[in-house]
């Protein structure tokens, strides 16, 4: 449900997505998923929003990095040492 600027009220929306292909500042070309949204009523154009068609693929566990200032947490419970 959002705003239709056509009905001045608040609509369903039904949702229509299609590829695009982008050209990156290096030259290689990206391909982005756009979603566009119309009123059920009056079949006004809502939104868009673009989003990119693969997602990032995820960091293997061995070649993470942790953020800057923060240890390993192996190595942060090693460093917890009583002086007793």
């Amino acid at each position: 449900m959002e705003y239709c600027p056509h009905c001045r009220a608040i609509r369903p929306t039904r949702k229509s997505s299609r590829k695009r292909s982008v050209r990156q500042p290096d030259g290689t070309l990206k391909t982005v998923t756009v979603d566009s949204f119309h009123c059920t009523r009056c079949n006004a154009f809502v939104g868009s929003v673009e989003r990119d068609a693969t997602p990032a693929a995820a960091i293997p566990a061995d070649q993470r990095t942790d953020a800057p200032g923060e240890a390993p947490p192996a190595a942060s419970e090693a460093a917890v040492v009583s002086d007793e």
